[in-house]
């Protein structure tokens, strides 16, 4: 029986353990390489869940100086430990509906719509824990520095509420 070596592991093997006489790689490393190729699938998938956490979010304003916050990353995660939900504030879609319904596919070029991020929601006043709330991108967006809290509510509810059912 002729043996043949594997590129990957570089042991001598018999043909048999080889997907084809034409393959570098046994089918142990085969195996491998797809259980890795799985695991990166579900690496993603984690970091995704990830990027919503106190922790992710409050990196996030952080990443621009020229937006002050007035409270230290203790007092903002006992701020969103606190919060009923992690909805929306606007529209109110959960993280993981947005990401079932994959909105974020039609603006493929823009980062920030692949997260939940941080809103004032009186855009003319500073970073503090009673000025800001959770929402999607697609609010975030779209309320910008023209609209009020409570004006965009509306909004949302009427125009925005609906893309997502």
């Amino acid at each position: 029986m002729t043996k043949k070596t594997c590129v990957e592991c570089g042991d001598k093997k018999p043909l048999d353990l080889f997907k084809s006489t034409r393959s570098f790689k046994c089918l142990d490393c085969l195996k491998k390489i797809a259980k890795n190729k799985e695991k990166k699938k579900s690496e993603k998938k984690r970091e995704i869940k990830r990027e919503f956490s106190s922790r992710g979010l409050y990196l996030g304003i952080n990443k621009r100086p020229k937006y002050k916050k007035n409270f230290t990353s203790e007092e903002f995660h006992n701020w969103f430990k606190k919060l009923k939900d992690h909805n929306c504030a606007y529209c109110q879609i959960s993280h993981y509906q947005y990401f079932k319904k994959k909105i974020y596919n039609k603006y493929a070029g823009i980062k920030t719509w692949r997260k939940f991020t941080l809103d004032r929601k009186d855009s003319s006043k500073p970073y503090t824990l009673k000025n800001i709330c959770i929402c999607c991108p697609l609010c975030n967006y779209v309320k910008g520095y023209i609209f009020n809290e409570k004006d965009f509510r509306e909004i949302a509810n009427q125009y925005i509420k609906p893309l997502y059912k």
